[in-house]
């Protein structure tokens, strides 16, 4: 059992390893396209929205002091757009830049600081949710869910992602459905909760065929093996 689970451990480093390296050259690409064009920008509104959208490409790919540089960059240059009482979509334009930003920053900083990330993002929450945007809001609730796993507080990561899951399933985003899925058969795994476990990695990988999404079906299948392992050796789980 013992040489089993290495040479499984070592297929999901592997095939990690190649998801993290395809996706890498995938935002590489979007980054360089993106700087491009903030250099072509004409108005604050546009660099603001385009330097917002680096932060994110940097925050795929875990480039955490990039995604906080340009994170910070795109929530001062909201600081300067006024309140227009004429232009109430310009007005909610602005604050969805804004919420984005903060939330980018804080999903960043969950690496290194939690603590202060959780509270980071319940304002990014707060934005979203007086955007009404229900996309923004479903990120918002999965980076705070994200934040609360890495504090190591599975109870509250487990009720964010529902929270983000019942959103995405809502706005038929079913990317991050898998995606959530997925997320919490891990903190299900982190509690000992196998057979959940098991169950939550299923559904993920279900819906990860149904979309044909090769990184959702392969973080499935990996998920699947190892807790499919883990619940047949930890049966009263």
């Amino acid at each position: 059992m013992k040489t089993v689970t290495l040479i499984f451990s070592f297929c999901i480093l592997l095939a990690g390893n190649i998801l993290a390296q395809d996706l890498a050259e995938t935002s590489a690409a979007e980054v360089k396209g993106l700087k491009q064009q903030l250099q072509h920008a004409t108005t604050d509104s546009a660099r603001a929205r385009i330097i917002t959208q680096l932060s994110t490409a940097y925050r795929e790919i875990v480039e955490n002091d990039s995604c906080k540089k340009y994170a910070t960059l795109a929530i001062n240059f909201t600081k300067k757009f006024p309140a227009k009482p004429e232009n109430p979509g310009l007005n909610l334009k602005y604050k969805m830049i804004r919420a984005k930003a903060i939330e980018n920053f804080g999903a960043s900083l969950a690496y290194e600081n939690a603590t202060q990330a959780i509270d980071t993002l319940q304002v990014s929450l707060r934005l979203w949710k007086e955007t009404g945007d229900k996309p923004g809001i479903a990120m918002a609730y999965f980076s705070l869910a994200q934040a609360y796993s890495f504090k190591g507080d599975q109870i509250e990561a487990i009720d964010y992602f529902n929270k983000s899951l019942a959103l995405f399933q809502e706005t038929n985003n079913k990317v991050y459905v898998a995606n959530v899925l997925n997320n919490i058969s891990l903190e299900k795994r982190y509690l000992g909760m196998f057979g959940d476990a098991l169950e939550y990695s299923i559904k993920s990988m279900k819906i990860s065929e149904e979309i044909k999404d090769t990184v959702s079906i392969t973080n499935s299948l990996l998920a699947n093996g190892f807790n499919y392992m883990l619940a047949k050796n930890f049966p009263e789980a």
